[in-house]
């Protein structure tokens, strides 16, 4: 359940930090989408297939 929590929470910030029209810099933005990518990079092994089609587009 905790693999759940996690992407949920990562999956919560992308939509309000990262696509939201009024939100933080561009370059913080940037700096969000790449920790918020790398986050679900380091749990795919987890999550397989299902965490891999929320990365990639």
């Amino acid at each position: 359940m905790q693999l759940a929590r996690d992407v949920k929470t990562l999956i919560e910030w992308l939509n309000h930090d990262v696509l939201q029209l009024a939100g933080p810099s561009y370059a913080e933005r940037i700096e969000l989408y790449d920790f918020i990518v790398a986050e679900l990079q380091q749990r795919e092994h987890l999550g397989g297939k299902q965490i891999r089609v929320l990365r990639k587009p």
